[in-house]
């Protein structure tokens, strides 16, 4: 078993400031009106966090080592947020990008 990388701890890090900060402030509402807002996606995009495959040129980070998503479940988990499921654009639309040219 490979254990996280330096750069992987460091994303766990950040990304348990960005749910705690961003995302569980707002979570009872978002429970109460029955989906997360969109805003909070757009909030995860703009630091990076949402689709991690593709290169950094289309919002990415370049890298394909599922342990950065592993982190992103695990602290949805920790954090008691569920409904806010990260993830989802990266396994729904990532793999578009890998099919397509430049143009």
């Amino acid at each position: 078993m490979r254990a996280f990388t330096e750069e992987q701890v460091l994303f766990r890090a950040s990304y348990r400031k960005f749910l705690e900060s961003e995302i569980v402030p707002h979570m009872a509402r978002w429970r109460e009106q029955g989906i997360v807002d969109r805003s909070a996606y757009e909030a995860a995009g703009r630091q990076g966090m949402l689709m991690l495959w593709p290169d950094k040129k289309y919002g990415g980070i370049g890298d394909n080592d599922f342990r950065f998503e592993q982190v992103i479940i695990e602290e949805i988990a920790r954090a008691d947020v569920g409904e806010f499921y990260a993830p989802l654009p990266s396994r729904l639309v990532v793999p578009y990008f890998k099919l397509g040219t430049e143009e």
